[in-house]
């Protein structure tokens, strides 16, 4: 019990420190976090580029493929109406030549058809930190 005014602060400087660094940590963590979900965005857009050049490559393989046999099936069919070659020879390739029409409009339809689309990826963009959805396939 004392006489007239007092007056009592309680600092908690351990407290503040610790609250400190603890804030410092989330946003560290936080600035990792986002330039793994940018370093995957990137991994995925190139995957997916590659794939789409693997797929238009496949398609011009199975279009030259084709305009091959077509071609040596008019050869063997004019050389069978001269009596130079066997018909057997023109079923053969003529039996090819469909088998690459069919590769070519697999691969045509197949490389038509967007990839997958995961809805739950987005990512953070710097100026309004606000999540957009990115267009990228799930893996």
């Amino acid at each position: 019990y004392s006489l007239g005014a007092t007056v009592a602060a309680q600092v908690e400087l351990g407290e503040a420190y610790f609250q400190e660094l603890a804030t410092r940590q989330l946003a560290k963590a936080a600035n990792q976090q986002l330039e793994a979900e940018q370093q995957q965005s990137t991994f995925a857009a190139a995957t997916d580029y590659f794939e789409l050049a693997k797929a238009k490559a496949l398609v011009g393989v199975a279009s030259e493929a084709l305009r091959i046999s077509s071609d040596y099936e008019t050869q063997l069919g004019q050389l069978v109406e001269v009596g130079r070659a066997f018909k057997g020879d023109v079923l053969r390739v003529r039996v090819q030549s469909e088998r690459n029409r069919l590769a070519v409009a697999r691969r045509s339809s197949s490389s038509a058809s967007p990839p997958p689309v995961c809805p739950r990826r987005c990512i953070w963009t710097q100026p309004s930190n606000s999540c957009r959805p990115m267009p990228i396939s799930c893996r």
